[in-house]
């Protein structure tokens, strides 16, 4: 206890420690509840041994006030009860007050308003005639935050202000609750859309509780500053602090952990992580039982129903939406009800039930009015806009639009204010005010380029999910209209953010390992890539299952790497969240004319793009720019890809020598034929005297392999040099310059790959460099600085299923794509002579996601790397032709189309899937160097299976 006991008489004595008790209580609420508890049952037992009613109740209302901050608020609300009715057994009336203030902490979570409300009233009336000022203020407090939790946020801020003005007449007696009033007055201005009104309010708080040395409430500041971050669309901010707040939270605060939970799930849902946000309302939900906790199950089956219609399952969401309903009814929350009904109305618009969402949101909507709910208010009037441009009423469209967007400007929301600009656009098209419907696109395609800026790299592919209209209605406007040269711009502009961005500013993906709070997530994240890597390979290896002995079957080997898998992704992200300190730059403006004179009288660049049912591609010369619409559907397309894939991987389980390879052969043949009549073929008028072709894939075409296009006399390659590059822009990147030589790391997978030694070596021999083979070939040895070439030979691992698991494998385990952007990888080529390494998953904004990412956002120059599983001894051929060209000075592209090609000329009747692989991606110029020494003057063997050589 904090004071020394004074010199009393017995009964006075009991008195003071009884206080004593409670005084410290109280001070561990924000502490440690557990505590609080301990202290309660030791005045419990005071008054009981001295047959003090009034001292056990003391004791009771101790342990209901530290019950409801552990999250048991019906124990809470009967233990005070019980409170209560010992006070006046003993004719104490302010101590039967005493505990109505409790019950208002809890009365909303386990509908009990009413009778809470009604002993408020009766307690106030108490605490005024005995000129208990405190206890009055307190009350009121209490009286606030039940009305704001149930959305009567109007009649809060009148509490709060009467609070206010008792707390400036205490003096320093009321300055103690400065803090707990700017937190709370925030949080009633912010659920009426105040926000920059509450986010004053939450930083006066933070300042107020960091003076006085208040951990506990700087967290909880923290908390809803995040809160206000996470609505003005700063993602990335809120995401530090929810993540960073959570465990502490968790420990002793689980009503707060639980608010701080629906925040997080509040993100998830505006950044399009639907599985996410309802794995953890789920998780919120199956804690939070209809009889103990009503208010929460109800709130958060609301967001479980956003979440389920994201996901497109809209019964679900409907079924979630009928188990909230009488919750609320019960709760006699009206705010919420309206919310509810306008989550209903947004599912039915989804669904296309026009009239029975107009009919759901009008309800809301006249709530939202009444109460002022202005962040509600503009949601409603956007989809009440929505609704009636669907119903081909542009005028009620028009009007609901301007009312959203004059709230939302003032709210600074930018998921809705995009979607304003979306609907103004719409209807700018049904007017054929074309430029009127330009204007908005701009916008909300500019307001999207904007907060991704924001992003780190893991929240990018789901933010731009739903974001990609403002993209298409350009195009489409543009393309309709023949202006292609504005259609080119917009598309590789909103391809080129991310690209341009990382790579002029990498450091922003490279983790602050010796920062305290990273230290430990490195460590955790280096334990459990090791447990993961054990699993994984037990449940999908059988011959190491064999080796290791392992007594874990497979199925369970499987779930125990996806439990890793998901705390790997969790502390991934959060390192990339403490790492990024700033916004990214914006991409620099492109231009044609620049992109021109980056191409030669013989290259040409093809940016292919399509809608989702058509496809178009621009062709760049150094003089010109055509677009040509392509003759057949996206889907045609997507079907001739899937039946290619599908014949490479028989032909390779087939074999090179095989007769069926050789029947396959001739099918590949003809898919590819229709693929090169659908692609290549319409745009021969502009491809005349073309020795090199730079591609830019779109959609699905980032998986095919535009080099063993047939023509029906010979393959794409055969006519020309063939580069990939992800976005057009990169024509104009200067490609890294360094010093001769090679960095190359062989790795055989326990003897499995017999090649890969003789492969680096080779390279080694003929440029130069350091070897680092086995046991040398580790995640260390990328920290080298880099050089002209680097090569890994390895086993590489596609994850169909996971792509950011893909890996490559080395002596200390995966390589993954995390780990590569926390390496200098500016080497002029990186060679990636390992199975699948080209392989990719295209999520929305057309962004790849895989390895040959990693490494150009490492700042790799150009790559090579393959589409599927590759034969061992076939490519350490196809790798002597590569790097013979590649040292007699030939470029890039036209050294990887020799290698191919000189497969292909010994084996005339090869299936493309053992020579056609590997594809090229980024800069096609030569290595840097002109002249080199063939002769090596040094070899040193350093006895540890690492070589090193120099010129």
């Amino acid at each position: 206890m904090s004071e020394e006991k004074p010199v009393l008489g017995p009964k006075h004595l009991a008195d003071w420690l009884a206080e004593r008790f409670k005084a410290d209580a109280d001070r561990h609420w924000w502490v440690d509840p557990r505590a609080s508890l301990c202290f309660a049952a030791a005045n419990v037992q005071l008054g009981e041994a001295l047959r003090q009613p009034a001292m056990t109740a003391l004791g009771m209302m101790s342990r209901g006030d530290a019950l409801k901050l552990l999250n048991r608020r019906f124990e809470a609300w009967s233990t005070l009860e019980q409170a209560g009715e010992l006070y006046l057994s003993a004719g104490d009336e302010i101590g039967w007050a005493r505990t109505r203030i409790g019950k208002l902490a809890v009365c909303v979570q386990i509908n009990r308003v009413d009778e809470a409300m009604r002993d408020a009233y009766t307690a106030r009336a108490i605490f005024t005639r005995h000129s208990d000022w405190e206890r009055t203020l307190r009350l009121d407090i209490n009286c606030a935050l039940a009305e704001s939790l149930l959305g009567n946020h109007d009649s809060s801020l009148a509490l709060y202000q009467r609070a206010l003005k008792t707390a400036q007449e205490l003096g320093e007696t009321g300055d103690s609750y400065r803090g707990l009033l700017h937190i709370n007055v925030g949080y009633a201005q912010q659920g009426l859309g105040e926000l920059r009104e509450a986010l004053a309010q939450y930083r006066q708080a933070h300042t107020y509780w960091e003076a006085h040395g208040d951990s506990v409430g700087v967290v909880m500041a923290d908390f809803n500053i995040a809160s206000i971050a996470q609505a003005q669309g700063h993602y990335r901010d809120a995401l530090r602090v929810l993540y960073r707040i959570h465990e502490p939270l968790r420990k002793h605060y689980e009503s707060e952990a639980d608010s701080a939970q629906r925040t997080l799930i509040e993100c998830y849902l505006h950044l399009n992580r639907f599985e996410d946000a309802r794995d953890l309302a789920n998780a919120i939900i199956q804690r939070a039982s209809p009889e103990k906790a009503p208010y929460l199950r109800a709130i958060t089956l609301i967001q479980l129903a956003i979440a389920e219609a994201g996901l497109a399952e809209f019964d679900a969401a409907l079924a979630a939406i009928e188990q909230a309903e009488p919750l609320l009814e019960a709760l006699n929350a009206a705010t919420w009800h309206s919310i509810l009904r306008l989550r209903r109305a947004q599912i039915y618009w989804m669904q296309a039930k026009l009239p029975a969402a107009r009919a759901e949101v009008e309800h809301a909507l006249d709530e939202f009015v009444a109460s002022g709910q202005r962040i509600y208010q503009a949601q409603a009037y956007l989809l009440r806009g929505q609704i009636a441009l669907g119903e081909g009423n542009l005028q009620a469209a028009r009007t609901s639009g301007k009312l959203a967007h004059r709230i939302g400007r003032a709210l600074r929301d930018p998921n809705l204010t995009y979607h304003v600009h979306m609907l103004f656009g719409e209807i700018g098209e049904a007017e054929q005010r074309t430029q009127k419907a330009l204007r908005h696109y701009r916008a909300a395609a500019t307001l999207v380029e904007r907060v991704q800026r924001r992003l780190i790299l893991t929240l990018r592919p789901g933010f731009l999910g739903d974001k990609q209209d403002a993209l298409h209605a350009l195009l489409r406007i543009y393309l309709q209209s023949g202006a292609v040269e504005e259609a080119f711009i917009t598309l590789e502009r909103a391809k080129a953010q991310v690209w341009f961005s990382y790579l002029s500013q990498r450091d922003q993906l490279r983790w602050l390992r010796d920062d305290p709070e990273t230290q430990p997530l490195v460590e955790e994240l280096s334990q459990l890539r090791e447990e993961h890597h054990w699993f994984y390979r037990v449940a999908s290896d059988q011959v190491f299952r064999e080796q290791q002995h392992a007594v874990v079957l497979p199925e369970q080997a499987a779930h125990e790497a996806a439990v890793r898998e998901e705390r790997m992704r969790a502390v991934t992200e959060q390192l990339y969240l403490l790492s990024a300190q700033r916004d990214i730059s914006p991409a620099p403006a492109l231009n044609i004319s620049d992109m021109q004179r980056c191409l030669d009288e013989s290259t040409r660049l093809v940016a292919y793009y399509n809608d989702g049912e058509c496809l178009w591609a621009f062709v760049l010369s150094s003089t010109n720019i055509e677009i040509r619409a392509l003759p057949d559907s996206v889907q045609f397309v997507d079907q001739l890809l899937e039946k290619m894939q599908a014949n490479i991987g028989r032909a390779l389980r087939a074999g090179a020598d095989s007769t069926d390879a050789t029947v396959l052969h001739k099918f590949f043949r003809d898919i590819s034929l229709k693929l090169h009549k659908t692609l290549i073929a319409p745009l021969a008028g502009c491809l005349e005297d073309c020795s090199r072709l730079v591609i830019v894939p779109y959609g699905s075409l980032h998986y095919l392999p535009f080099h063993l296009l047939y023509s029906g006399s010979d393959y794409l390659i055969e006519q020309m040099e063939v580069v990939i590059l992800p976005t057009a822009g990169l024509i104009m990147r200067r490609p890294p310059v360094q010093p001769p030589g090679a960095l190359a790391l062989a790795h055989r997978w326990e003897g499995r790959l017999e090649y890969t030694r003789e492969e680096a070596q080779r390279v080694v021999n003929r440029l130069g460099g350091r070897l680092y083979a086995d046991a040398k070939a580790n995640r260390d040895a990328l920290r080298n600085v880099p050089c002209q070439v680097l090569h890994l030979a390895a086993h590489g691992q596609y994850r169909i299923d996971q792509p950011d698991f893909s890996h490559i494998l080395l002596e200390d385990g995966p390589l993954y794509t995390d780990d590569l952007v926390q390496n200098d990888l500016s080497y002029e080529l990186v060679t990636l002579s390992a199975c699948e390494t080209g392989r990719s998953r295209i999520t929305a904004g057309d962004e790849l996601v895989g390895l040959g990412r990693g490494f150009l956002f490492a700042g790799a120059g150009a790559l090579i790397a393959s589409l599927w599983r590759v034969n061992d001894a076939l490519t350490l051929d196809l790798m002597d032709t590569l790097y013979d060209c590649l040292h007699a000075g030939a470029s890039k592209a036209a050294a990887m189309r020799e290698a191919q090609l000189a497969l292909l000329r010994a084996k005339p009747g090869l299936h493309p899937a053992f020579w056609g692989a590997f594809e090229l991606i980024g800069n096609a110029d030569p290595l840097t160097y002109i002249e080199y020494e063939t002769e090596l003057q040094e070899e040193v063997e350093d006895g540890n299976g690492e070589a090193l050589y120099t010129q």
